[in-house]
């Protein structure tokens, strides 16, 4: 006896701090099984189970084909779909090439149905990862038993990008949503999964739009779950209730259920069919092998064989039956159950307590958690039409549907009115003279401390463009050197028909032909002045601009060559301008 609580005293101990949502549906179900499972670490061989083989096919099968996805390839045809299924279903177990033929049918449908829950815009960015969430302990008093951290990992089986609306602009935040896929062979959702994969899934992608979905493939239907922040707490307070009671569980109770005849510990340790004497809810039936609906009904009504002729008798139960001796003499007493009704599943069952009102742990938890989010399926969906950019968008039906697809469209339309124009300007001249001379007397002090300027000077001599910068009117050497060779003007403004930048200057452009030429230096190498570029290049294409880019140092080293590639260019403008005034 003192080696069997040193033994559960050690496995208590040694309780891991990582949790998974498998194991906190494990502890729900039934703590002895947690016990052995994730305690104890017993490994038991489990028997071959068709349903769970199918389930495991179907997920190797969509990892494999999501995965060539990812990396460039494309979807297999119906042959070759059949082929990487067979690949992860494997033939021994089966007792016949039919049975195993007809598994394959049936996971090559589930995979299938799978298949088509991804939109054609998705974009695939994780397959058969594993997310995590770090709790950081919070008390609501000292000493109170909610204040520990914990750290969650939840396997995500798919992650995917999608787009509102799939021609949206790719720097558009706006229209990004990422979608966790949980694949299912069963029909039920699991809850604490998708909360867990949601929390993880927030922390690497702060500030993105969640969605989870669980591909129920073995009914052919999907769950989404969007995770509302009173929805979201109630499912954390629910996680961290459980893993609280991991942490202080000393008895590690067994509950009975349907599951228990698919259990691997059935029979291989279990208090309640093992037999055992020391069972603490005297449970134990003594018979062992009883499985399924007939062991759950034996042990809520208490028939304990069956008689002749196949007909089950009742031994009838005291109200308070001696069940043993102590070494001293006196009788060991227990009194008999209850008989209740479960709140939660309706059924009945026998009671060690008054108050006890639950079956189990998983009824009562399910009982005592809040009305979980309409999935999204229900919703109503309304498609707006941007009054800026005109494009199209889907938004969930509600008192208040915005006018415009994002924040940018929204912005460009409000600088684009007239009034709001003015009303900016009037707020910006509301200054007064005295904030202006009190900010112009502290930048002409820090202008003239020596710390400050000693700082500037150093900051600058790292930068590769801290000279000389071209731009807002002024020229550089390099781009009045070419246009001295060229015979061009300098800083020409063009006119380019779009409200947010009206008006580009160029360094050098044609007095006649469309063709302008940019000088750039150093500062032209940062992202964001590529990007600018780009953008005005683009620009002065729509208004039939040619732009012409050269560095400074293509300028001081090798001037002519410049200077000849431009001329190319002008001749053959020439000869187009000309050929199209000839043709009109």
């Amino acid at each position: 006896m003192d080696i069997l609580v040193s033994q559960l005293a050690t496995a208590t101990t040694s309780r891991p701090q990582t949790y998974y949502p498998s194991q906190l549906t494990t502890y729900l179900q039934c703590p002895e099984r947690y016990l052995h499972r994730h305690v104890e670490r017993r490994r038991v061989e489990e028997p071959f189970s068709p349903t769970l083989a199918r389930g495991s096919a179907a997920h190797d099968a969509l990892a494999e084909i999501l995965e060539t996805r990812r990396l460039g390839g494309t979807y297999p045809d119906g042959n070759g779909l059949r082929r990487v299924v067979a690949s992860h279903l494997p033939r021994g177990p089966y007792p016949s090439e039919i049975t195993w033929e007809t598994d394959v049918e049936g996971v090559c449908r589930q995979v299938e149905f799978a298949l088509t829950t991804l939109g054609p815009s998705a974009r695939i960015l994780l397959v058969e990862r594993t997310v995590t969430y770090n709790a950081i302990g919070r008390a609501s008093g000292p000493g109170t038993p909610d204040a520990f951290p914990f750290t969650l990992r939840a396997r995500l089986d798919l992650l995917a990008e999608t787009r509102a609306n799939p021609g949206a602009e790719p720097h558009d935040a706006d229209a990004v949503t990422l979608v966790a896929y949980d694949w299912k062979s069963g029909g039920r959702v699991d809850y604490l999964q998708s909360a867990c994969a949601y929390l993880g899934v927030r922390r690497a992608y702060p500030g993105v739009p969640i969605r989870v979905v669980t591909v129920l493939m073995g009914e052919r239907r999907i769950h989404i779950d969007d995770w509302e922040r009173d929805a979201l707490r109630a499912a954390f307070r629910t996680i961290r209730r459980t893993i609280a009671s991991i942490r202080a569980e000393e008895h590690w109770t067994p509950e009975p259920s349907n599951l228990c005849s698919y259990c691997a510990y059935d029979g291989n340790g279990c208090s309640l069919t093992g037999g055992n004497p020391r069972c603490r809810r005297g449970r134990g039936l003594g018979q062992r092998g009883r499985r399924g609906r007939g062991a759950r009904r034996a042990r809520l009504t208490g028939r304990t064989g069956s008689g002749a002729g196949g007909a089950s008798t009742r031994a009838p139960r005291p109200l308070c039956a001696a069940s043993g001796s102590t070494p001293g003499g006196r009788a060991r007493f227990t009194v008999s159950k209850l008989l209740h009704t479960c709140i939660h599943c309706g059924q009945p069952f026998r009671a060690s307590r008054h108050a006890q009102r639950a079956c189990g742990r998983v009824c009562a938890t399910l009982h005592r958690a809040p009305r979980r989010p309409t999935p999204l399926r229900h919703r109503a969906e309304v498609v707006l039409t941007c009054p800026w950019c005109g494009r199209q968008v889907t938004r969930p039906a509600s008192r208040r549907l915005p006018t415009y697809c994002s924040v940018s469209c929204a912005a460009r339309a409000r600088w684009a009115d007239p009034a709001f124009r003015v009303r900016s300007s009037r707020w910006t001249r509301a200054l007064s003279a005295r904030q202006r001379a009190v900010a112009s007397a502290r930048m002409v002090a820090l202008n003239r401390d020596p710390a400050i300027l000693a700082r500037s000077a150093a900051t600058k001599r790292g930068r590769a463009f801290a000279g000389q910068r071209g731009g807002n009117g002024t020229t550089t050497i390099e781009q009045e050197t070419l246009a001295r060779a060229l015979g061009w003007p300098t800083e020409r403004a063009i006119a380019t028909g779009d409200p947010a930048w009206p008006c580009a200057i160029v360094d050098i452009a044609h007095p006649t032909l469309p063709i302008a030429v940019e000088v750039d230096g150093a500062s032209h190498h940062t992202a964001r002045q590529r990007a600018r570029d780009v953008r005005k290049a683009v620009l002065l294409a729509r208004v039939g601009w040619l732009i012409l880019r050269v560095w400074n140092a293509e300028v001081r080293g090798d001037l002519a060559g410049v200077v000849a590639a431009i001329r190319h260019v002008e001749r053959a403008c020439s000869v187009a301008a000309g050929s199209d005034g000839a043709a009109s």
